[in-house]
């Protein structure tokens, strides 16, 4: 599990560590192999060098998860799972007819709040609704 927060992916030595992130640190001598030029590493470059095939947002910043993440996650996973969790629908990582339009309505979306169905290129997708009781602490701690 890779945690990214405001100031980027949380690595080992970072200043403003919260007793609860150091669990979820990665080694910065682990790191060293990524392809990056910046100090502080963004989801863009933990997307690029991880190769996920799971996004979970629950940041509350809307247009976090961006076209280039999303297309970039899309490259290496075939049928990415994104799931943009924050409420209300607002603080949304990335709507669901942005996700499934920049994946070709390949990704698995789930969010935290209802949305309606998208329809891209002519094919209607339901949106599932993931309450945060269904993914906290079982697949949030897995």
């Amino acid at each position: 599990m890779f945690m990214v927060d405001r100031f980027g992916l949380l690595t080992d030595g970072m200043p403003n560590l919260l007793p609860f992130q150091n669990k979820l640190v990665q080694k910065r001598e682990q790191l060293q192999s990524w392809d990056t030029t910046s100090e502080a590493l963004s989801l863009l470059d933990v997307v690029r060098n991880v190769k996920p095939n799971i996004l979970i947002g629950v940041s509350g910043q809307p247009g976090l998860f961006t076209e280039e993440i999303i297309r970039e996650m899309h490259k290496h996973c075939p049928r990415p799972i994104v799931m943009p969790l924050s409420n209300p629908t607002s603080r949304v990582e990335a709507t669901p007819q942005n996700i499934l339009s920049w994946t070709d309505g390949e990704a698995l979306v789930a969010t935290g709040s209802p949305f309606s169905p998208v329809t891209v290129k002519g094919k209607q997708y339901p949106i599932a609704q993931c309450n945060n009781s269904y993914i906290f602490p079982g697949i949030g701690l897995g």
